[in-house]
């Protein structure tokens, strides 16, 4: 596998993880009880919350994803996308 770090954008690296691991819970549905993150905007204004939680001990309150295991190359990638600015 790898963790592919070339040219990180949200169309091919962000939106496929976030589709996965965010969007079940946080996305535009009346019933969602959390932020939306559906679309890049949305994204970007939470990115660096996003990467705070992500960053987190498992098992440390705000975790995310709440149902998931850290995904070190999710983080990475997270890093880098915010770092360059949020390339679409």
């Amino acid at each position: 596998g790898g963790c592919d770090t070339v040219s990180v954008g949200y169309a091919s690296h962000i939106e496929k993880f976030m589709a996965i691991s965010c969007l079940p819970c946080h996305n535009s549905s009346a019933t969602s009880p959390s932020i939306d993150l559906s679309t890049y905007g949305l994204a970007v204004a939470n990115a660096t919350n996003m990467l705070e939680r992500m960053e987190r001990n498992e098992s440390a309150v705000g975790f995310m994803p709440r149902l998931g295991v850290k995904n070190d190359c999710n983080v990475e990638l997270m890093r880098l996308w915010i770092q360059n600015n949020f390339p679409n």
